[in-house]
């Protein structure tokens, strides 16, 4: 609401404020006159011709008048103190154009740094590092410090674009990349770790025994691990700098070093010979059951043996890249890129991406279920049909099944954490860690673990690495 001044003007510069000057004012009822004869009625108010005399009716403000400074405050503070303010009025002045501001965003973030005032670029605020949170490094010319968290999944494939995406074609061929592969959560019950455990040094394979608490674990050389401590078995009768492998058979023990094949049941084990002739370069995995022995080589050439390695046929010259035997004696097998199983070796399940050269990929079944692993890509559960990614394996290092459901056990890794854990994924395919290996109890050992096994008669998990032997109980 505009305000309007009824009384009567401002003084002229220069002109005296007194009451003479003013002169008797007008009734307020505006009726009758007073002893000197002022008329009542306002018409009849003579200006008169003098160029000095002033009409005390006349309603004008005086606009045009100069006034002095201090008059101008005084009318402009009565405006701002009046009904409203003086931002009432702001919608009859929508139509006016002020145009846009000419300054971009790089000016208005730079607006105070030339600043030469004191209290304004130099004064200290306690605003130390605002400036970095607020504009943060783009990253364009890399990073400032070493990222300790950094890993090589996280990079992008070498072959994608400007953006790290990857062509179309790219997915067909090869295994789906993890980058930004979250680590699985906790458990509600993580499991128990055994204290009684002898240190053994690097161990790269375990298989459980019969006997409670007791395994058959492939380090320096054959041992039996069980409560009282760990044992030799074999003596000086293999040779070789590491066993890399060790299966059961029904009647004896088989184990593998870069340089032979070693089978026995008693406190020596003779080396069998003929599975070279078959297959080209060192051993590099092994499995038995029963009778059967499964050779894969270095070349990818798969040889069997179904008398306890005194004679052997060749399965396959060459592309076998993981294999495994089931707890009935079965074959699975990876072979270029698709599962195979039984004898002869069939096609099984769905078909999976082409593993890439350089990986050393992993195989498990039980079963109706086979799971796979790549490290790098993760662990792959099937029962036949679609395979199934169990989120949060992309470190994967080892896995083993626990039960014919396809409760999977799952070994990851992280390099620049030096740390392991040891995750379980049941029927709904979530992984969920149940314990840690690499804390204070592997405090200066590399906690990787090259193998997992379970143990149905003890109810027991093992784990062995460059650390040793763990052994894990459920809660």
């Amino acid at each position: 609401m505009r305000r309007t001044m009824d009384a009567a003007p401002l003084p002229k510069r220069n002109e005296e404020l007194d009451d003479d000057g003013l002169g008797e004012l007008p009734p307020l009822d505006g009726e009758g006159g007073d002893a000197e004869g002022t008329p009542s009625d306002p018409d009849e108010v003579d200006d008169g011709d003098d160029e000095n005399a002033k009409n005390l009716l006349d309603d004008t403000t005086g606009e045009g008048d100069p006034v002095d400074a201090f008059e101008a405050e005084a009318a402009k503070d009565e405006a701002l103190t009046a009904e409203g303010g003086w931002l009432d009025d702001a919608t009859d002045a929508e139509e006016l154009d002020v145009g846009s501001h000419e300054l971009d965003d790089q000016e208005l973030n730079n607006f105070l740094e030339d600043a030469d005032e004191p209290g304004v670029g130099d004064e200290d605020f306690g605003l130390d590092g605002a400036g970095a949170a607020l504009a943060g490094d783009a990253g364009e010319e890399g990073p400032e410090a070493a990222d300790e968290a950094l890993r090589e999944e996280d990079l992008p494939r070498l072959d994608a674009d400007a953006d790290g995406e990857l062509e179309d074609g790219v997915f067909a061929d090869a295994w789906p990349t993890v980058g930004g592969d979250e680590r699985p959560p906790w458990d509600d019950r993580a499991w128990e770790r055994a204290t009684w455990v002898p240190q053994i040094g690097l161990a790269r394979g375990v298989v459980p025994l019969g006997a409670p608490d007791t395994a058959l674990v492939a380090a320096s050389s054959v041992l039996r691990v069980d409560a009282q401590g760990a044992a030799p078995l074999g003596g000086d009768s293999i040779h070789g700098s590491t066993v890399a492998g060790v299966a059961l058979l029904s009647d004896g023990v088989v184990a593998a070093t870069a340089h032979g094949l070693f089978v026995g049941d008693g406190p020596r084990l003779r080396e069998v010979h003929g599975w070279g002739e078959l297959g080209a370069g060192p051993i590099v995995e092994i499995a038995a059951h029963g009778t059967h022995i499964w050779v894969r080589t270095a070349g990818g050439a798969l040889v069997e043996s179904g008398d306890r390695g005194v004679t052997w046929l060749a399965r396959a010259a060459d592309g076998v890249d993981a294999l495994t035997a089931t707890p009935a004696g079965e074959l699975v097998a990876l072979r270029h890129g698709a599962v195979v199983r039984g004898t002869p070796m069939a096609p099984w399940g769905a078909a999976l991406p082409t593993v890439p050269e350089a990986a050393t990929p992993l195989v498990r079944a039980r079963g109706r279920f086979v799971v796979v692993a790549v490290p790098g890509a993760g662990a792959f559960r099937s029962d036949g049909g679609p395979w199934e990614r169990l989120e949060g394996t992309g470190s994967v290092t080892a896995l083993t099944l626990l039960d014919d459901d396809g409760t999977t056990l799952v070994a990851l890794h992280a390099a620049a954490e030096d740390r392991s854990w040891i995750a379980r994924a049941g029927a709904d395919g979530i992984a969920r860690i149940v314990v840690e290996i690499g804390g204070e109890a592997d405090e200066g050992d590399d906690p990787r673990v090259l193998d997992l096994a379970w143990s149905d008669a003890s109810r027991l998990a093992w784990a062995v690495g460059p650390f040793g032997v763990a052994i894990l109980r459920p809660r």
